[in-house]
């Protein structure tokens, strides 16, 4: 993982919250399909349906596998990112599956923030696959 440590720290805190705290209060969601800003709070809303989604598909959760990071300036860095399944015994998603994630960072008031969350899979086109 090349990335900067308070950017490391704010991935690690990232992959286990639920509250929304890594995410800007507006931000800017963008899969292969759509364009979307959004509310950190509707972020939050949508979180338990996500949940649901996956657990449908006996995936009980996801694990930061990488990181990539490349500074844009003082106040913004862009980090690339995958994510490995982590799949229950009657999981129909298959072994090894990778999510790939890039995220625009913007430091407010000394933290890191998502400003833009870019999925570069449809999500339920590479789970159906």
């Amino acid at each position: 993982m090349k990335v900067r440590d308070d950017v490391a720290e704010f991935f690690d805190r990232f992959a286990t919250a639920s509250d929304g705290a890594g995410f800007h209060p507006t931000l800017l969601t963008l899969d292969p399909v759509s364009v979307t800003p959004v509310t950190r709070e509707q972020v939050v809303a949508s979180l338990p349906k996500r949940k649901e989604f996956f657990a449908g598909l006996g995936i009980s959760g996801m694990t930061l596998d990488s990181l990539d990071e490349s500074p844009v300036d003082e106040q913004h860095t862009l980090v690339r990112s995958t994510w490995r399944l982590e799949r229950t015994e009657s999981s129909t998603v298959p072994e090894g599956t990778i999510f790939a994630s890039t995220y625009l960072l913007r430091r407010v008031d000394g933290e890191w923030q998502i400003v833009v969350y870019l999925n570069h899979q449809d999500l339920r086109a590479l789970i159906s696959a």
